[in-house]
């Protein structure tokens, strides 16, 4: 063993600090008296909040930590270096930032050319010659799809800009703490001047074996799976001082170890060092007999740092809780009744583990969401319990089924897949992808919230719910995903989350996580719990049907979730059967064993022979009516897209009148205008 000596202290008791290199740990000696020292030895860790893979960060739960860790190691020690604030100069965002602004500038320089080139584009498309009309047009709409695509881009970049803005702003605020390191030390033992050396060596060899068995065990475990650096060379200095002698337990063991022989120079020593303590202590106010910190304001601001999240609300208030939308549920143990529109919050991302009831709450939260007139589409990958959707539950008196639109993908039992995903996103529909692999799950969610993601601005609110997220963490379904929730919001789209773990969507995908409105039901997630209750075994307590709804807009609330009103299960053969026959163009509409629904599907039979329009379709056919009635004219097809009040792009509003003809619901018509032939549209 070659030990290096490393530093040492000139306050009594002294102490000697030395390296070992082999095991990479700290030994203290400490000269109690004449031939009697005290030896222990240390190592230590860099604890790294977040690794490459998106592991949580874990400083939530300090006090949970240190209980756990105290049940492993007799003496060990958790260190954080704090500033208060940061430079923006040391922070990746404000180059970033800044090489953002660069390309947001020359954006917006190239919007203003391509809008310029737009203009008089317009111009030859309304007064150019015949023979060159189309070519004309097809410059035109070339044109104008760059201007959106490019608009797209900056829009994207201002908002990424603004998100390290508020990054940049909250380092500014909260200040940072660097380098949270972890200390075990063997127990400290009192040896004469002849055994030093071999006690050393016991030291060194106890500190490697518990870092071979139990540090990365412990410290990288399932109750906070840290990411674990080991210090390959001395940073701290742990000097066993006070823990030590001061405490009467960690005293009174080493008077056992030394004997009565050494029992006086150890209380001397002690009495050496409880002077030098209290005359530091002493350095603070005197106030009434009573000692106050100098200064509180360092470590009440370094522990806000560290425990910011910790910070315990209270169960609300009954005049706190929101009770002006669809009845959600009650306050715990009280007939107090939780409602609120779920538009009037972005994200939601409902979390618990199998048998919570989380599905159950989705189902609840769906038939709210419904019973408000917004559009629904719900995504179930392995399972029908979807299709009880359409039931009533039996167990309700007042059970009854939703006017549903069935898909199931791959399964001629009810709708087949729609030829355009954008038919799922108007009225109340569910989607079974039981049967399909992997591969084709991970295909249509993907092709899914990417149709969603270029969704234009909706009058009426669209909810997304999905089911087994825990499926869809990663690849392009992930993406897709991710980038819906960063957005969608903008334009009328809430994306609802259920999943096992809140830990499901990793650091590539963190945005899920950080946009959601989080409901946790029962389940083993320590690192969240403290966040939300004063008693982090609350969450582990909740019974089935209980839920944690935590959100910005409302003080934290405990739910007793209120029972269904559609039948929580997976139907029946002959259940399944009788909605099926709903969905069947060719047969009456059936009633049976299926029980009554709140309307008839819209994909039902009925009896007028109409077409059944999306809502996108209805928007345009309108603006076409009020065009006419405006202009006194039919308008043209870049008339339908090009004025600023018309509803959609020339990409989308090319098909919808492709829809609209189709169903025979618009005409076409060549006339002739400025001497030039053009198509123009009227409803039929």
């Amino acid at each position: 063993m070659d030990l290096v000596h490393i530093g040492s202290t000139n306050l009594e008791p002294c102490t000697d600090f030395f390296w070992d290199s082999d095991g990479q740990s700290t030994v203290e000696i400490t000269e109690l008296d004449t031939e009697l020292y005290l030896v222990r030895a240390s190592k230590s860790y860099r604890l790294v909040k977040q690794d490459s893979q998106g592991q949580e960060m874990w400083d939530r739960n300090l006090t949970g930590m240190n209980d756990y860790l105290a049940e492993t190691f007799s003496s060990f020690s958790l260190t954080v270096d704090y500033c208060d604030t940061v430079s923006q100069e040391i922070l990746d965002e404000k180059e970033e930032a800044g090489e953002l602004v660069q390309e947001a500038n020359q954006l917006r320089e190239r919007v203003k050319q391509l809008r310029e080139k737009r203009e008089t584009l317009a111009v030859s498309v309304e007064h150019g010659v015949d023979s060159l009309q189309e070519q004309m047009e097809n410059r035109y709409e070339g044109v104008n799809q760059e201007v959106q695509q490019v608009q797209k881009r900056l829009d994207q970049i201002l908002e990424v800009i603004r998100e390290k803005k508020q990054a940049v702003d909250q380092w500014q605020a909260n200040g940072v703490s660097l380098a949270y390191l972890f200390t075990f030390s063997t127990d400290p033992e009192v040896v004469t001047g002849d055994r030093v050396g071999e006690a050393i060596q016991r030291h060194v060899d106890e500190a490697f074996d518990l870092h071979r068995r139990k540090v990365k065990q412990v410290l990288q475990g399932p109750k906070f799976k840290l990411h674990v650096e080991e210090l390959e060379e001395p940073r701290v200095f742990n000097r066993l001082e006070h823990t030590g002698l001061l405490n009467p337990e960690g005293f009174n063991q080493l008077l056992e170890q030394a004997g009565e022989d050494m029992a006086d120079s150890l209380k001397q020593v002690r009495r050496a060092s409880a002077e030098q303590y209290m005359a530091t202590a002493l350095n603070d106010v005197e106030v009434n007999e009573s000692t106050v910190e100098r200064s509180k304001a360092t470590p009440s601001r370094a522990v806000n740092s560290v425990l910011q999240d910790l910070k315990a609300e209270k169960v609300a208030q009954a005049d706190e809780v929101p009770n002006d939308g669809p009845m959600l549920g009650t306050v715990l143990g009280t007939n107090q009744v939780v409602g609120f529109d779920p538009a009037e919050l972005p994200h939601y991302y409902i979390t618990g583990e199998t048998g919570s009831g989380k599905s159950y709450l989705k189902k609840v939260f769906l038939e709210n969401v419904a019973s408000l007139g917004y559009d629904v589409v719900s995504i179930s990958p392995s399972d029908r319990e979807e299709v009880g959707l359409s039931l009533p539950n039996p167990d309700h008196e007042d059970g009854t089924g939703l006017a549903v639109d069935q898909y199931w993908i791959g399964d001629d039992r009810l709708l087949d897949r729609p030829d355009d995903v954008h038919d799922l996103f108007s009225g109340v529909n569910a989607v079974t992808l039981k049967g399909l692999d992997s591969g084709e799950k991970q295909s249509f969610v993907d092709e899914v919230f990417s149709a969603l993601a270029e969704v234009d601005r909706r009058d009426t609110p669209l909810f997304v719910f999905l089911e087994e997220a825990h499926n869809f963490t990663k690849g392009e379904a992930a993406d897709a995903i991710q980038e819906l929730v960063r957005e969608a919001r903008k334009f009328g789209v809430h994306v609802v989350i259920v999943s096992q773990s809140p830990m499901d969507f990793s650091r590539n995908h963190k945005h899920v996580r950080e946009n959601t409105v989080s409901v946790f039901m029962h389940g083993e997630y320590f690192d969240y719990a403290e966040k939300f209750l004063d008693d982090k075994e609350k969450i582990n307590e909740l019974e089935t049907g209980h839920a944690i709804i935590h959100a910005r807009d409302f003080p934290k609330l405990l739910v007793d979730v209120r029972e269904a009103l559609t039948k929580p299960t997976a139907p029946t053969e002959d259940e399944l059967k009788s909605i099926g026959q709903r969905f069947d163009s060719d047969l009456p509409e059936v009633g049976g064993s299926g029980g009554d629904t709140v309307a008839q599907s819209k994909s039902s039979a009925e009896e007028s022979d109409e077409p059944k329009l999306t809502e996108d379709e209805e928007t345009l056919l309108q603006y076409i009516r009020e065009y006419i009635e405006r202009n006194d004219e039919r308008p043209s097809k870049s008339k339908c897209y090009r004025p600023d009040d018309a509803p959609f792009g020339s990409s989308k509003t090319t098909r919808l009148l492709d829809q609209l003809l189709e169903k025979e619901v618009l005409k076409e018509e060549m006339v002739e205008r400025h001497g030039n032939e053009s198509q123009v549209y009227s409803p039929r």
